[in-house]
């Protein structure tokens, strides 16, 4: 078992979009190897992830608030930072989507998808980032999509931000988020070695849910380990 091979006793993640799917699963697998999870929902509630936290054994704290509106990344970190006082691994895994045309498409339709899906990931990465830094280690993971290298039908907004977490996660790795290259040894927050993975889905075929799943489960938990890594996941 994966979880064998490494431990997050003692550290704190936050997982955005934790009531559901993914991100519940990769909630769920962090409690699994140890950490605390503050688990975040907008629409739907996370208190069931929370309550299975808990049943693992570790401390849970539900969160909500809707990450279209460009002040709940500040208040998800400065909420999670006043109720554990520390901030090990942030997933940024809540999305959205609207369909359309591309040529019927909605300023506020287009507006909205970029704003939870690029914008709020940007804005928690970099509040995270800094007290990762200060605190001298931390990871983040960025969920992105097949769609953020192959586009998509009805989905430009989707397909547009997806694409942009990938490259923000590519220009945060190469600047290490403006730090030095001590800073950033200490704090963990560059990539090593994962592009191969990255670029094989770039022609991947679509898998069943458990695949991606259990392949988000196995990079999630890896990003939170000792290992200085920041990886892209796939929906």
């Amino acid at each position: 078992m994966i979880l064998d091979n490494f431990r997050l006793d003692g550290q704190v993640a936050l997982v955005t979009g934790a009531s559901t799917g993914l991100g519940q699963a990769i909630a769920i697998a962090l409690a699994e190897a140890g950490a605390d999870v503050v688990c975040h929902g907008n629409t739907h509630s996370p208190d069931a992830t929370c309550e299975a936290v808990t049943i693992i054994g570790r401390k849970a704290f539900a969160l909500t608030g809707d990450l279209s509106d460009r002040e709940t990344p500040s208040q998800l970190i400065e909420n999670t930072l006043a109720h554990f006082g520390q901030l090990d691994i942030l997933v940024n895994n809540a999305g959205t989507i609207r369909r359309a045309p591309a040529l019927e498409y909605s300023d506020e339709d287009w507006q909205t998808v970029i704003e939870v899906n690029l914008s709020s990931v940007f804005r928690l990465s970099q509040l995270a980032g800094r007290q990762m830094i200060a605190h001298g280690r931390g990871k983040i993971l960025n969920i992105a999509s097949l769609l953020s290298f192959q586009g998509g039908i009805t989905v430009p907004a989707y397909a547009a931000s997806k694409g942009g977490a990938a490259q923000l996660t590519g220009a945060r790795e190469r600047m290490g988020c403006q730090r030095d290259q001590r800073q950033r040894d200490r704090a963990g927050l560059y990539a090593d070695g994962e592009y191969a993975c990255i670029a094989a889905r770039r022609n991947a075929q679509p898998a069943d849910t458990r695949t991606h799943t259990s392949g988000a489960l196995e990079r999630a938990l890896r990003a939170g380990g000792r290992r200085r890594v920041s990886l892209l996941g796939s929906e």
